[in-house]
């Protein structure tokens, strides 16, 4: 039980900095649409 938890943690880990990374990537899109419209 405990070491499943252990490898459920290192292989979400990698998809919570994926998902950081695409929201960043999405607001800074979003910010510079708005820019260009200006």
């Amino acid at each position: 039980m405990l070491p499943r938890t252990g490898s459920k943690k290192k292989i979400a880990a990698p998809w919570l900095g994926f998902l950081i990374m695409a929201m960043l990537f999405l607001i800074v899109f979003l910010f510079l649409s708005r820019v260009n419209k200006k």
